[in-house]
């Protein structure tokens, strides 16, 4: 039985079946729906931005951007993607928890609507300022371990081609 404030998993391969035994497959991927509408915006108000950043923060008649163009385009980037995604993101952990003590939603348009009727439009912004500080600098970092990675390979390429 599960009683609030106790653990309801011992970890995550406990939890894994559990799910699984109770709910079958649909339970493994509850919340999945909100993920992609999550997902994909976000991802578009990802990459689009830190293109359009690059481009426009690095100088004429260079080839590529310089690390500290990477690094503060990634961060915007970054910052922007997880204030759009935030939302979602919102729904979709709702729903990943929801059936852990009781059933409260029956999809993610229910769990919208009625987050929205019980506690307002504000209810989707929970964590808005945390997601885009913090995308900021993981987004700055990944993007500039990702551009430096990929021209250390190109020299690498271009070194053992004879």
């Amino acid at each position: 039985p599960t009683v609030p404030g106790f653990p309801v998993y011992q970890g995550p391969i406990h939890c894994f079946r559990t799910v699984l035994q109770k709910e079958g497959i649909a339970g493994i991927y509850r919340g999945a729906g909100a993920m992609l509408l999550r997902d994909v915006p976000g991802y578009c108000l990802y990459f689009i931005p830190y293109t359009l950043f690059c481009e426009w923060i690095t100088p004429d008649g260079c080839m590529s951007p310089n690390p500290s163009s990477i690094w503060l385009a990634g961060g915007v980037a970054g910052a922007i993607s997880w204030a759009t995604a935030t939302p979602m993101d919102v729904v979709k952990s709702r729903l990943q928890a929801d059936g852990v003590y009781l059933n409260k939603y029956k999809g993610t348009l229910d769990c919208i609507l009625q987050s929205y009727q019980k506690e307002g439009l504000k209810v989707f912004f929970r964590g808005i300022t945390v997601n885009t500080v913090r995308g900021f600098p993981v987004s700055s970092a990944m993007f500039l371990g990702y551009e430096l990675s990929l021209k250390a390979m190109k020299r690498d390429q271009t070194e053992t081609i004879p």
